[in-house]
């Protein structure tokens, strides 16, 4: 009977640690599937993030998940509003943003930003430049007159941004790829950027001007290309290094010092020098068309000095702009 009872009891505890060890097993096995959940799409794993990281990335979880429910709901307050004004009679249609096709436009100026510096900026930099091609797509779609935007050699860090934070890329009117400038618009031939005249690289750092923008309108052939980088002046001369030692091509700075005067050095970001070289292109300011008017329109006040030339004529245009 002892015996029996002894390997009754030697059963059970050998049932309950089988169990124990099993729950364990299970345990472990949903830790790790929910760090797995939580890393996915993500090459980190969160003991290699810092916590602001973390942080940072469950936001953004957060904000892609509920992307649906937050639409449907701005939907349905349009409609409550719409629905209220009938009531209250008071009814107005916003006149609908005419907006004209990059393949419907009179201009034909190709203007391309190279995305090619991935390598020289860090992730606060490059969240800043996805939101500056935005600016830079949203500057030409509502022109009446868009030129031919060109992003490039989109992928990396870059490209899992904009898939994460600006999906909607995807939809834009323009042309976006992850092929490097050179091979997308000089398949055919190589070596023509090199020679060309109206292929320009644009710099600030380079001591030329770029042609006048009368000229640049009349031609309208002209390929000006924009570096891509937000280094906050840590990698000074880079584009033009690039594009005098590894690209040997034209390249030349906006002809800023000849019209108007900064209180700082004249770099100026990505979507402003976008705006100055589409108005450029295609001539649509309602001032006087000329570079001092342009440069007054899109440069912010705040880093405008008064120019010796026409110091006065700024005044009046600058107070006029802001009327």
């Amino acid at each position: 009977m002892e015996s029996n009872e002894s390997n009754t009891n030697d059963a059970v505890v050998t049932e309950n640690l089988n169990s124990d060890v099993q729950n364990e097993t299970k345990e472990s096995e949903l830790k790790k599937s929910s760090i797995d959940s939580s890393n996915d799409g993500h090459p980190e794993s969160n003991s290699q993030l810092s916590k602001r990281k973390q942080r940072r990335l469950k936001r953004e979880q957060r904000w892609a998940e509920t992307r649906a429910e937050r639409r449907r709901e701005e939907k349905k307050r349009r409609r409550e509003r719409r629905q209220q004004n009938k009531l209250n009679g008071t009814v107005s249609k916003k006149p609908r943003l005419q907006t004209v096709s990059m393949s419907n436009s009179n201009c034909k100026t190709i203007i391309v930003i190279d995305c090619d510096y991935e390598s020289f900026m860090n992730e606060n930099e490059l969240r800043k430049l996805c939101k500056q091609l935005m600016y830079c797509y949203a500057i030409n779609r509502r022109s009446s007159a868009p030129a031919q935007l060109w992003i490039t050699s989109m992928r990396g860090k870059l490209l899992e941004l904009m898939e994460r934070l600006h999906h909607s890329y995807h939809n834009w009117d323009c042309k976006v790829t992850d092929k490097h400038w050179t091979e997308v618009l000089f398949s055919n031939n190589i070596v023509d950027y090199k020679s060309n005249p109206k292929i320009i690289y644009l710099t600030g750092d380079a001591k030329a001007t770029i042609p006048d923008c009368q000229q640049i309108k009349e031609s309208n052939d002209y390929v000006f290309i924009i570096g891509g980088l937000i280094d906050h002046n840590r990698h000074k001369c880079l584009c033009l290094k690039r594009a005098r030692e590894e690209f040997q091509m034209n390249y030349g700075q906006l002809p800023i010092g000849e019209h108007i005067q900064m209180n700082q050095r004249r770099i100026l970001s990505i979507p402003h020098v976008y705006e100055i070289m589409l108005l450029a292109s295609n001539g649509m300011i309602d001032n006087n068309f000329s570079w001092t008017n342009i440069f007054q329109k899109v440069i912010p006040n705040r880093k405008l000095q008064l120019s010796s030339s026409s110091s006065n004529d700024i005044i009046n245009n600058i107070s006029n702009n802001d009327k």
